[in-house]
């Protein structure tokens, strides 16, 4: 960051704020991994991120989706100032699906950009 006078006084020039890299998030996909569970975040804007959660196989489910959703949920408060819900269910015997909803319970956009 550089600095310009500005009427005798050291002004700092301010970044402009990056805009968010995903959308509101609108549904997790959840594997059971030997040594690693693989997630997938789908967003409103047709963004995504997919990531692992270090944890064995033989962890509880809701410890995993405990640690997938409260990150993605203090990062969507603060790029886009909204809270969210998740609500869990199965896919498979070894996957599940976290459906989110906004702290007001609407769901979020379907789908990406028109």
């Amino acid at each position: 960051m550089r600095a310009a006078m500005l009427n005798g006084v050291v002004a700092r020039r301010s970044k402009a704020r990056k805009k968010p890299s995903l959308g509101v998030p609108r549904e997790i996909i959840l594997l059971t991994g030997a040594k690693e569970w693989p997630y997938t975040v789908a967003a409103d804007d047709g963004s995504g991120v997919c990531g692992k959660v270090p944890l064995p196989c033989d962890a509880l489910p809701e410890d995993v989706q405990e640690r997938v959703f409260t990150p993605l949920a203090e990062l969507t408060r603060a790029w886009h100032g909204i809270d969210i819900d998740v609500t869990w269910s199965p896919l498979t015997q070894d996957s599940w699906v976290g459906r989110i909803t906004r702290g007001d319970g609407t769901p979020p956009v379907e789908g990406g950009p028109a």
